[in-house]
């Protein structure tokens, strides 16, 4: 769906954002900070986060704190995009690909 809006053509017209906009709706990475209400414990945690498609292109996100469903869920839910992303993410913090 992205390719499509893109390209100019979202698959409905509703689902074009305002321009200028950062595209991109997954997300996974290492809490740097928190906000008002989130435990400073979160900070240095792995992970993943859904923006509502727009975003996740961006070098840095910001995201809704969710319930935490453990690191290693984190871990598996990262594991394709830092194989896939890794050259060019040094920081992503998994093992190589095997």
């Amino acid at each position: 769906m992205e390719t499509q809006i893109r390209a100019g053509r979202p698959p409905h017209p509703a689902m074009a954002p305002a321009l200028p906009a950062v595209l991109g709706n997954g997300v996974g990475g290492v809490v740097r900070a928190v906000g008002d209400g989130v435990a400073a414990t979160t900070i240095g945690r792995l992970v993943v986060s859904s923006l509502r498609g727009t975003g996740g292109y961006a070098e840095r996100a910001v995201a809704p704190a969710d319930p935490d469903p453990g690191q290693d869920a984190a871990r598996d839910a990262l594991t394709p995009i830092c194989w896939t992303l890794g050259p060019w993410i040094p920081s992503c913090p998994l093992p190589d690909h095997p």
